[in-house]
């Protein structure tokens, strides 16, 4: 398996169809694109690429190599889109997360998409643990996620996503989230997931089977053979605030965390103390 180069794949515009939108021409056609490799003991990116208001940082930390995504713009709304494509070398070791929070804002009938590709070779590492996703009133958000790992490497994936700034006051009326988690390990599907919530998201929430009252959620998957089984108890004892509905599970290789809140910072520092466990380091000092 070698990730070494990364196909273009097909642009934003294509996945979208958001070019015949007639506000196409002022919405953001991001793209993040690197890949990493080990040299004596130390991971390295290389051939960065960035595209309009996106970024890509590697603050210094003492864990190893941490790559920091930026969207200047402060969020995204209807038509904007973001691709994301990042490949590890034999035995790279990264943790990639955001600066701060993604926010999604209004749609106006066409969603805000960020679609992800993530290549795993023999022997790599990768935390993926982005901050919260926020959506906003009238929101309309469609991400995808895609991984391709070696059978022996190590994939830790946590996203969190929050409606709205409860602090404020703020509640969502009608909005949508459609989110699509592809993972294979050597060429085999081992792990998919789909959600699709649309409407009046408080209300569908608020329904016992579905949410129970949730304001925020967050899924934890850890794709580790030689690791997984040993961790479901440790994980279970930190599942310890009352405020937090969460379960953890194991199979096939595979240690899967579900998390529902009514207030996302009790479900924030519940999942903060889960992903430090999985990785055994501290969350990269942005968070």
């Amino acid at each position: 398996m070698e990730p070494a180069v990364l196909a273009p794949g097909r642009s934003s515009d294509d996945r979208l169809g958001a070019a015949a939108h007639p506000l196409g021409a002022i919405r953001t056609r991001g793209r993040l694109a690197a890949g990493f490799a080990r040299r004596e003991a130390v991971t390295h990116p290389r051939a960065v690429t960035e595209a309009d208001g996106f970024r890509l940082r590697f603050p210094w930390e003492a864990g190893g190599l941490t790559a920091v995504t930026i969207n200047t713009g402060g969020g995204m709304t209807g038509g904007d889109a973001l691709q994301q494509d990042f490949a590890l070398a034999a035995g790279a070791d990264v943790a990639i997360t955001s600066q701060a929070a993604e926010k999604f804002y209004r749609a106006d009938g066409v969603p805000a998409t960020i679609a992800t590709r993530l290549i795993l070779a023999e022997g790599a590492r990768l935390d993926w643990i982005p901050q919260e996703s926020i959506l906003f009133d009238g929101a309309m958000a469609e991400r995808r996620i895609e991984v391709e790992m070696a059978p022996d490497a190590r994939l830790l994936l946590a996203e969190q996503v929050v409606l709205g700034r409860l602090a404020m006051g703020e509640r969502i009326g009608a909005a949508s989230l459609r989110d699509r988690w592809r993972v294979r390990r050597g060429g085999r599907l081992v792990f998919a997931e789909a959600v699709d919530l649309a409407g009046p998201l408080f209300a569908r929430l608020d329904r016992p089977a579905i949410g129970g009252g949730a304001r925020a959620f967050a899924t934890i998957l850890l794709a580790d053979d030689t690791a997984s089984a040993g961790l479901l108890d440790p994980v279970r004892e930190r599942l310890s605030d009352e405020a937090v509905a969460a379960g953890a599970s194991v199979f096939d290789g595979l240690l899967v965390v579900r998390m529902l809140a009514a207030d996302p910072a009790r479900l924030r520092d519940q999942a903060i103390r889960v992903i430090e466990l999985l990785r055994s380091r501290p969350m990269p000092r942005c968070w």
